[in-house]
């Protein structure tokens, strides 16, 4: 361990923990959508039910609630709903074909043409409400689809990119430090594991076999303390020779 640099990254970029995690497919969803006749964009709305089951069972047990919101929505132009779509089809390349056409008119509402402009230029009348209902339909089923190929992250990512997210990355020092914390864990949890041992031993030399193995991993787990400890301290030591230099 004598030649282990800890704090030494020279060369590495850290990527967050569970970066690459399998999604998940396995959350109940529910997605509604309807047209927004005033903005000229879809109304998406998904109800993660098995998230809102949960929050229920936590509220029972006097937990406080974690995790991604149950619920969530926003609006979407039809251009919009296209590069999500892209994005989707992308990352699961059988929804390719599975995206229902949206009308011409749509696409106009969502740039804009409704409203003032419409008094100078009529826009040409758009799809029925029957015919907006079955679109919206199609929607749903396809984005319930996308949930269960892609996961309802990937498809809450694609629909509503959320700004300060969690980075891809992680600081080096973070990284450092989630690393020195682990090996700490990993030494005690061997330590507890090899005093259990005690028990077992019936014989005096098996005996001396788990003291000595004992010896080993107690040695390891003070110095891994130390690193820690030292690394902990590093930012303050630092501070106080700023301070009387």
């Amino acid at each position: 361990m004598d030649d282990e640099q800890p704090d030494s990254l020279e060369g590495w970029v850290p990527v967050r923990e569970a970066l690459f995690a399998e999604p998940e497919r396995h959350h109940q969803l529910r997605f509604l959508v309807a047209w927004n006749d005033a903005e000229g964009k879809f109304a998406v709305t998904c109800h993660d039910r098995t998230a809102q089951r949960q929050r229920q069972r936590r509220r029972e047990g006097s937990a406080r609630p974690e995790g991604s919101p149950p619920s969530w929505a926003g609006l979407l132009s039809a251009a919009g709903l296209r590069g999500a779509h892209r994005q989707l089809a992308a990352l699961w390349p059988p929804l390719e074909g599975c995206f229902p056409p949206l009308p011409p008119e749509l696409e106009a509402a969502g740039g804009g043409a409704w409203g003032l402009w419409t008094l100078v230029w009529p826009a040409r009348p758009g799809p029925g409400e029957a015919a907006l209902q079955e679109l919206c339909a199609r929607l749903e089923r396809y984005l319930g689809l996308a949930a269960e190929g892609c996961g309802g992250a990937a498809v809450r990512d694609a629909l509503l990119p959320a700004d300060g997210g969690a980075p891809d990355c992680e600081s080096p020092r973070a990284f450092r430090e989630r690393a020195l914390r682990a090996r700490l864990a990993e030494a005690g949890a061997r330590l507890q594991q090899i005093l259990q041992g005690h028990e077992r031993a019936n014989t005096m030399v098996a005996l001396m076999d788990v003291y000595g193995e004992e010896d080993e991993v107690y040695q390891e787990l003070v110095t891994v303390a130390t690193m820690f400890f030292q690394y902990l301290l590093k930012p303050f030591r630092d501070m106080r020779e700023v301070a009387t230099s």
